[in-house]
């Protein structure tokens, strides 16, 4: 799946059928793992999420935690996308402003980001 490039059927997708009273769809979810020549990794995801109703906006929210202590792990390059389709056929794409990421300070050297 190509970023950005929705199919129109999955626009036009109103219910789910194996599960009608499914309110969320995950479309598309795959992550790879890189290591560099320091045997640091870098970990890239890439998930699509079709809301079907407004009891599945909270899925449109994610969090990620993680341990930012000593040799601890580092979040960066958070990209977002929003698309629609509206009553007359037209798609409007909406991108993650860096206004709308929020990182938080936990316990124990803990963090994590909501988006």
């Amino acid at each position: 799946m190509e970023w950005g490039e929705i199919p129109l059927e999955q626009l036009q997708m109103k219910s789910y059928p194996p599960d009608t009273n499914a309110n969320v769809v995950v479309l598309f979810d795959h992550g790879v793992a890189k290591f560099d020549a320091s045997f640091d990794i870098t970990f890239i995801r890439h998930c699509r999420i079709k809301i079907l109703n407004k009891a599945g906006f909270d899925w449109g929210m994610r969090i990620l935690g993680y341990y930012a202590g000593e040799h601890g792990e580092s979040i960066s390059k958070i990209e977002g996308l929003t698309t629609s389709l509206g009553p007359d056929g037209e798609i409007t794409q909406t991108e993650l402003e860096s206004e709308s990421i929020f990182e938080e300070e936990l316990e124990n050297d803990r963090r994590r980001i909501r988006f």
